[in-house]
C-alpha cells in the first residue's frame, strides 16, 4: 500500500473512531484535539523517508492528546501504532526499543499531568 493511501486509511480510522465514539469522561474533542490527531496519524506518510522525525511527531502529538485529558475510549492511538510499525525495520531494532521506552515514559508522565 502506498504511504499516502496508508495515511488516508489511518486518518479515517483515527479521526472517525475518536470523533464518533461516545466520551465517557475527559475533555471533549475540539480543534486542538483534531490537529493533534491529524498530525499523529499523518506522520505515517513520512515513515519510509524520515522514520525518526515521523515517529517523534506522532509520539509527541499522541502523548500531548493524552496529557491534555481528551477522552481515551477511542482509537486515538492508531496513528502512533502504525507509524511505529512502519518506522521499525529489521536494521532499526535499537531505535525501536528506544522509542518504546520513550513512549512508556511519556505516557506515564502524561497520566500524572493530565488526570
Amino acid at each position: 500500500m502506498r504511504p499516502v493511501a496508508t495515511a488516508a486509511v489511518v486518518e479515517i480510522v483515527t479521526l472517525g473512531g475518536t470523533i464518533f465514539s461516545p466520551p465517557n469522561r475527559g475533555r471533549p474533542i475540539d480543534a486542538l484535539a483534531v490537529v493533534l490527531l491529524v498530525i499523529a496519524a499523518g506522520a505515517v506518510s513520512f515513515t519510509q523517508r524520515w522514520p525518526v522525525p515521523s515517529l517523534s511527531a506522532s509520539l509527541l502529538c499522541t502523548a500531548g492528546y493524552y496529557a491534555l485529558g481528551y477522552h481515551t475510549d477511542s482509537s486515538f492511538f492508531i496513528g502512533l501504532l502504525v507509524t511505529g510499525y512502519r518506522s521499525g525495520t529489521a536494521g532499526a531494532r535499537v531505535r525501536a526499543a528506544g522509542f518504546m521506552l520513550l513512549t512508556f515514559a511519556l505516557f506515564a508522565a502524561a497520566s500524572r499531568l493530565g488526570r
